[in-house]
């Protein structure tokens, strides 16, 4: 009898492990929750229409129900060219104190240290209490340029800036 090759048991593997990360902490009652859609984001595969339509809508949702403080959720799945895809789970809710916030739960596979030819499974978490738009430009002292949060802009103009309950920049997306 013929052993599978090596390639065809990791892929395997992989599809298992990514085929069990569908729905992070099944205690929330999704059905209450606004269903942003799932996204995938070939980089460098889309065409740049795609993805900047893709990379827009995620955006417009996260700020909508973010003003409007509605329970919100979407996945996003990015497939980077040199590394396994990630996922990113987007919960808009109030955190366990009840102060409202974007918890994005990021899983993905990467090699383990300790055996070269394994990988692991990684989630990270990112508890957003601040959401602000800003302009896709930066002043002269590389700060960004908040968008006042009634100004009306259209899809792709703007860059949301997020951080933490300290006030702490998380960066941007």
């Amino acid at each position: 009898m013929r052993r599978p090759h090596p390639a065809a048991v990791s892929f395997l593997f992989l599809t298992i492990t990514l085929s069990a990360m569908t729905h992070p902490q099944q205690e929330r009652d999704l059905k209450r929750y606004v269903q942003g859609g799932t996204f995938e984001l070939h980089i460098f595969q889309d065409d740049p229409q795609s993805y900047a339509a893709k990379h827009d809508s995620i955006l417009d949702f996260l700020w909508t129900n973010w003003q409007l403080r509605r329970l919100a959720y979407m996945f996003v799945k990015r497939y980077p060219i040199d590394q396994p895809p990630n996922t990113t789970y987007y919960y808009l809710e109030p955190d366990n104190e009840g102060t409202w916030h974007l918890l994005m739960r990021i899983e993905r596979l990467e090699p383990d240290p300790k055996h070269a030819k394994r990988v692991r499974h990684v989630t990270e978490e990112l508890h957003v209490y601040q959401l602000q738009r800003a302009e896709l430009k930066k002043d002269a002292q590389d700060n960004w340029i908040l968008i006042p949060p009634n100004d009306k802009r259209d899809r792709g103009t703007y860059a949301l800036v997020i951080s933490d309950k300290n006030g702490k920049s998380l960066g941007y997306r």
